[in-house]
């Protein structure tokens, strides 16, 4: 089914490989491709003296919802290897960290391990095709970043009463409850116990503190609890509360992501947001 999860992504361009089916890509002088580090130094170090200035209309939170979308609709099935220095694997893409950076070299790192995503292997061609990438989310904005886009882990979610799962603060009462701890199989670290890792419908949510939930997922958290409690008196013996909550909720996704890519149109084509046309050399 198209757009189903552990399906293909869909292209807006075709592939560029080095071999033209799965060698990643090269310049167009058959060069490799500069070190990812650096590039990330320059874009970000290219504007420390506010040469771009700053949005007069968007804050950080238009940053956040593009992730919290991003991580509605797309995420990458990895092949599990073990991508440690030294490797000799092929579909270990680890990137070497510059002699000069200091930010990662002073704390003794030396790369970051990098896999490349899962093939996807479709069913029904015989022929060589050029290689391409499995979505483990279905590719709608459905809420499922906040659900999950599995039977398992959306029954892991539910709490009581039509109601999703929370903790208490470790503060106590006077702030509101938190999203549920993560479960201890799964790899998130926090040594401050009054920090925990969360869990919710997307294994990226403690990947940054907005994100994470206390911001955008956080709040729609307390969307479907507050919808659940509204609904539950005269609903409760007919539907599932939680079912009602999330076809609210991601009405309320779409219909926001609809009026902020209005409403931002022109800052895209005024910062030149676009896709580029010229390729590296």
């Amino acid at each position: 089914m198209w757009g189903a999860a552990l399906t293909a992504f869909e292209r807006i361009e075709g592939p560029d490989y080095a071999d033209d089916i799965s060698e990643p890509r090269k310049s167009l002088s058959n060069k490799p491709l500069p070190n990812a580090r650096n590039v990330s130094r320059k874009v970000h170090d290219s504007n420390a003296y506010q040469s771009n200035p700053n949005s007069t209309t968007l804050s950080h939170l238009a940053m956040i919802w593009g992730q919290f979308l991003d991580h509605d609709t797309t995420l990458a099935l990895g092949t599990g290897i073990n991508c440690e220095l030294d490797t000799k694997e092929r579909e270990c893409v680890n990137i070497e960290i510059p002699k000069d950076d200091d930010v990662f070299r002073k704390r003794k790192v030396t790369f970051i391990e990098l896999e490349r995503d899962s093939p996807f292997k479709p069913p029904h061609f015989c022929s060589l095709r050029p290689r391409e990438h499995v979505n483990k989310l279905t590719a709608f904005v459905d809420g499922s970043q906040i659900y999950g886009s599995e039977e398992e882990l959306a029954e892991n979610l539910k709490g009581n009463g039509g109601m999703l799962r929370d903790m208490q603060h470790p503060h106590g009462c006077p702030f509101k409850n938190l999203l549920p701890r993560q479960d201890p199989d799964v790899f998130c670290v926090s040594k401050d116990p009054n920090r925990p890792c969360f869990l919710s419908g997307d294994e990226r949510t403690n990947e940054n503190q907005g994100m994470d939930m206390g911001t955008k997922a956080h709040l729609m958290w307390y969307s479907i609890n507050a919808i659940s409690n509204y609904l539950a008196w005269p609903i409760r013996q007919w539907f599932s509360l939680v079912g009602q909550s999330v076809n609210c909720v991601g009405k309320s996704v779409m219909s926001s992501n609809i009026l902020n890519f209005r409403s931002n149109r022109l800052g895209v084509d005024a910062y030149s947001l676009a896709s580029p046309t010229q390729s590296y050399r």
